[in-house]
């Protein structure tokens, strides 16, 4: 069974870039210098094997206290379908309703890329919200519709 552990980006920024390099189709675009910048002010978690392997991260991104936060997870195509936990989504999510004292908790996928997150999203309880129009755009000019799922404290299953 998988298990967490705190992600400190200045620790765990190589491992974490190195794991989306792995299983993500937008990685290539991404330099380490960018993706280290991007995450310098996240919370989140290294996601564990049994072995001790790190095989994927959760984060926690644009935090507004007592309202709302952003969500991201990325695992390593071996390990989907067979990591997540009870115990895994009760921490994450009790970290942002009740530690963060978030309202509602927020995940943006981009579609056409991550169409599997969309999916998943809805599995956890998220509820779809819109989308985005080329809402996110890369430095060389690609852009993305970004799907936006929400979730209300209330509706949360895990806590």
């Amino acid at each position: 069974m998988a298990h967490l552990k705190r992600f400190l980006p200045w620790q765990h920024t190589q491992i974490a870039y190195e794991i989306m390099q792995t299983c993500d189709a937008l990685a290539p675009m991404v330099s380490i210098e960018a993706f280290a910048q991007a995450i310098q002010n996240n919370h989140g978690w290294m996601i564990m094997s049994n072995d001790n392997e790190y095989i994927g991260y959760w984060t926690i991104s644009d935090i507004i206290f007592f309202h709302d936060a952003c969500l991201h997870m990325t695992i390593k195509d071996d390990f989907r379908g067979h990591w997540l936990n009870k115990e895994i989504l009760r921490e994450v999510f009790n970290y942002v309703f009740n530690d963060l004292g978030c309202r509602r908790v927020t995940v943006n996928v981009f579609k056409g890329v991550h169409d599997i997150a969309m999916k998943f999203s809805e599995r956890l309880g998220f509820r779809f919200e819109g989308c985005k129009r080329q809402g996110a755009c890369f430095p060389d000019g690609t852009a993305f519709d970004v799907v936006q799922y929400g979730m209300l404290r209330e509706e949360c299953k895990w806590l």
